[in-house]
Parts: C-alpha cells; structure tokens; sequence
C-alpha cells in the first residue's frame, strides 16, 4: 500500500521537477520510460533555460508525457523530438513525429481523445494555447505556448 501511495505521490507531481527542472525532469523521463520501449525521442532546448512557475513546469511535463505516450501508443515510430524554445516573455513546447498522423478535427468516442482533450485543458488552464497539427500520413506535431512574466 504504501508503494502504491508513493507512486500516487508521484505521479501528481515528479520530485525532479521540484529537484531539478523542467529539462533534467523531461530526460529522466524519456530514459526512464520511453528508451527502455524502444521509442527514442531526442530534446532539443533552445534559449536560456531557466525555472518557471512550478505549476507551468507541471503543465509542460505533463503535456510532454501524454504526447509523448501518444506516440509510442498510436504513431507507428520508432523516433519522436521534444524542442523547448525560451523567449524572454513565454516558452514553446513541441512533440513531433514523423508517424502514421490522424486527422484532428476528427471527433473521438470514450475513452479515445481523452489524452489530447486533457493536454488542451491543462494548457489552457495556465494561459497558454495548444496547437495540434497532424494528416493522416505525415505524422503529428504538438505544440503548446504558454506565457510567463519573467
């Protein structure tokens, strides 16, 4: 029981956001539990990094998991991108692969969609805007803005 508590703990909020950063939290991520699938998926970050507002670092690692697992469960890849952009006034999340897409404006049944429905709820709840473009095809790309004041 006491396990399970811990992984319930956990799941809510990783300590290496907390420890860490968004950045180191992303990479333990992908090596903890993208790699060993046999799904590799590089990061790029670009501008200077630096700590956000706790719950944005949230939003972002949660957004970056559920895309990501996306991937791994629908794309039919073996490869995926994480890219951050630091800009003085906000910071860019994007997930992108070059797998089989899906068309977005499609309307999902329960359970299906619930990930992406939860990654627009998440991002918006913070300011921000999520953006998803994908085709049938020509794999998908993910992409959440979201504002800070610095």
């Amino acid at each position: 029981m006491s396990q399970e508590l811990y992984h319930l703990v956990h799941d809510l909020r990783p300590a290496q956001l907390d420890d860490l950063g968004l950045v180191p939290a992303l990479n333990h991520l992908l090596e903890r539990d993208f790699s060993p699938k046999g799904l590799e998926v590089s990061l790029e970050v670009q501008g200077e990094t630096h700590r956000l507002d706790p719950i944005i670092e949230t939003v972002l690692f949660r957004v970056a998991q559920e895309a990501v697992t996306n991937v791994a469960r629908h794309a039919k890849t073996k490869e995926a991108q994480i890219r951050l952009v630091y800009a003085p006034e906000q910071i860019t999340l994007r997930v992108i692969d070059s797998g089989i897409g899906f068309d977005p404006t499609e309307t999902f049944n329960s359970p299906r969609g619930w990930g992406l429905a939860g990654m627009r709820e998440r991002v918006e709840s913070v300011g921000g805007r999520l953006r998803i473009q994908s085709a049938p095809g020509r794999g998908t790309t993910i992409e959440v803005v979201v504002p800070f004041s610095a």
